[in-house]
């Protein structure tokens, strides 16, 4: 059974969310944390040009407009691992996710502005 790309992203992904979860709360580690985020990050990548090199490219407005369709899907999950995150730490009594709440505010609101702005030119566009 051969397994799609988004499925294989998605386990490369949720695998290293959970190992950098367990890392930074449970084992209390780092460096083993920050090792896991870099390799989910080259895995990502490397999946990515594994799968453009055997597709053909086409540059259209319909790239384009998956592209912005990426970027959006992509800016909800990172908001959701973030939250996820936040409620980890609240949970374990860390009175470090107010300071982080604190310092995350400004930028995602940005993000979050961008991530809308992106949607509404998807609806223009489609």
């Amino acid at each position: 059974m051969r397994v799609g790309y988004g499925w294989l992203n998605f386990l490369v992904l949720f695998g290293g969310i959970f190992a950098m979860n367990y890392f930074s709360n449970v084992a209390k580690n780092a460096i083993a944390a920050s090792t896991a985020f870099t390799l989910m990050l080259l895995a990502v990548y490397g999946l990515k040009r594994w799968y453009d090199s055997t597709v053909e490219k086409i540059e259209d407005e319909r790239t384009e407009i998956i592209q912005l369709r990426t970027l959006y899907y992509g800016s909800i999950a990172f908001l959701i691992v973030i939250t996820y995150e936040v409620i980890w730490m609240i949970s374990g009594g860390s009175q470090d996710a107010i300071v982080v709440v604190k310092f995350l505010v400004l930028p995602l609101a940005a993000f979050i502005a961008t991530a809308l702005a992106a949607k509404l030119h998807l609806k223009r566009v489609m």
